[in-house]
């Protein structure tokens, strides 16, 4: 069976006109970082330093239901990170970061900070006491 030319076109558009009229948002890419100012940067909380013109001050931690290195687990639970961003001497802008997000970071004048690792990874039947937490971070520039 042949189909008409004027009908293969109306075909073709088919599928397209389907994805316009589903529910689906788009989901825009963020800003690719340009330069990585400072990797794996540890920091204790209450500890702030100056990256660039970016202040990054490391909070604490108000939450930590990571699952323990020593138990099975269904879920790999969450801790929540305080930190806060700023530029120049005064204390910035308070953020949270979570572990269980694929890309815990947040993008800030510039700047994006990303959550590499919390520290120490919790046992069963150990607890952390909020000074001992030990937070690694990466800082890189978002402009050229």
């Amino acid at each position: 069976m042949t189909i008409p030319h004027g009908w293969r076109a109306l075909l073709a558009l088919i599928p397209l006109l389907a994805a316009a009229c589903s529910d689906q948002v788009p989901v825009w890419p963020a800003p690719a970082a340009q330069q990585v100012l400072a990797d794996s940067l540890r920091m204790a909380p209450g500890d702030a330093v100056f990256v660039g013109g970016l202040r990054l001050d490391f909070l604490g931690v108000s939450e930590d239901s990571r699952c323990p290195t020593d138990v099975v687990c269904i879920w790999q639970g969450n801790a929540t990170v305080q930190i806060a961003v700023g530029l120049g001497r005064g204390l910035g802008f308070p953020r949270t970061l979570n572990t269980s997000e694929p890309d815990a970071q947040v993008d800030y004048a510039g700047y994006r900070v990303t959550l590499l690792q919390l520290l120490p990874v919790p046992r069963a039947n150990v607890p952390i006491a909020p000074e001992d937490y030990r937070a690694m971070f990466r800082v890189e520039s978002l402009e050229d």
